[in-house]
């Protein structure tokens, strides 16, 4: 089968390894004998290197944002060391290099120190975010680093990394699927700690009407105990029936159970006559509030007076 592209792909099938170039990679290098040395020893350097093998035990690290595309951008340039020692000179890997972006007959005619002197161009902030998020270093850099080993690249654009740190890498499918990724993690975590979050805030609701109606409960247990009967209302025994926070608080004259009406629910203290005449408290939820967001100190009333 003939595939209509300018690349070439390393790869392994029932234990044999094999080098695929596509049919343009021939048809372009045609004229260009270190093209195709080139793309061969690179993907063979790939095979070398074993970056096919482990690939589903490195995978789950490599979505890493900056780490995952630093390592695949770390590989394509080991194997352009191994491209390079294939072919016959600096300049004619760097012009296999360049025909991946000038294409199949423009290359012919590439002024090559002019594309490398385009590497001071990919120090900008649009230019370094794709590279930090991308699998393949920019081309002017590959090529550039072929024809000297020691070439110094442009810094990357400091504020490029703190944006990248934030989308997975995505392989060959580019930043863009990264940020979906990304808002899909989001989305996941929004799921789980918005409902975490909840349930927090009507604990901490919970927990701060047992605290502030605790002097209502021992103005009405000593009423109680003293008097044998219960208040007619909590006006009656000096007890305000609004709570610091705005809860309200309600009196059932008959039964003495004191109802609070938080923001987040209403909360329902009830109380017990132990065989010493004293009462003990029990704290329940009403309406608005589940079992499950009572708090510890509402939970653990009944052991206390």
């Amino acid at each position: 089968m003939i595939m209509e592209s300018l690349n070439a792909f390393a790869t392994k099938f029932l234990g044999a390894q094999y080098v695929v170039l596509m049919s343009d990679v021939v048809d372009a290098m045609t004229k260009h004998e270190d093209g195709v040395r080139f793309y061969i020893g690179h993907e063979l350097g790939h095979l070398r290197m074993k970056h096919i093998d482990g690939h589903l035990l490195r995978w789950p690290v490599l979505w890493l944002p900056l780490l995952g595309a630093a390592y695949s951008r770390a590989r394509e340039s080991t194997c352009d060391r191994h491209g390079l020692a294939c072919s016959g000179s600096a300049e004619g890997a760097a012009r296999a290099l360049a025909a991946l972006s000038a294409g199949s007959e423009r290359w012919k005619q590439l002024d090559i120190k002019a594309y490398l002197d385009q590497t001071i161009h990919s120090s900008g902030f649009w230019m370094s975010f794709h590279e930090l998020t991308a699998a393949y270093p920019w081309l002017t850099k590959r090529a550039a680093r072929v024809m000297d080993a020691g070439a110094v690249m442009p810094r990357r654009n400091v504020f490029s990394y703190l944006f990248a740190f934030f989308v997975p890498y995505a392989g060959r499918l580019g930043a863009g699927f990264g940020v979906l990724i990304m808002v899909y993690i989001i989305a996941i975590l929004a799921a789980i700690a918005v409902p975490a979050y909840n349930q927090y805030t009507v604990k901490a609701a919970v927990g701060s009407a047992v605290i502030s109606s605790q002097s209502a409960r021992d103005t009405l247990a000593g009423y109680y105990e003293s008097n044998g009967k219960v208040p007619e209302t909590l006006s009656a025994v000096g007890v305000d029936s609004q709570l610091f926070d705005g809860s309200q608080m309600s009196l059932d004259s008959n039964q003495m159970v004191l109802t609070v009406e938080t923001k987040k629910g209403t909360l329902i203290f009830t109380p017990t006559v132990d065989e010493q005449g004293k009462i003990l408290w029990s704290c329940s939820n009403g309406e608005g509030i589940k079992p499950g967001q009572l708090s510890e100190s509402c939970i653990n009333m009944g052991a206390y007076p």
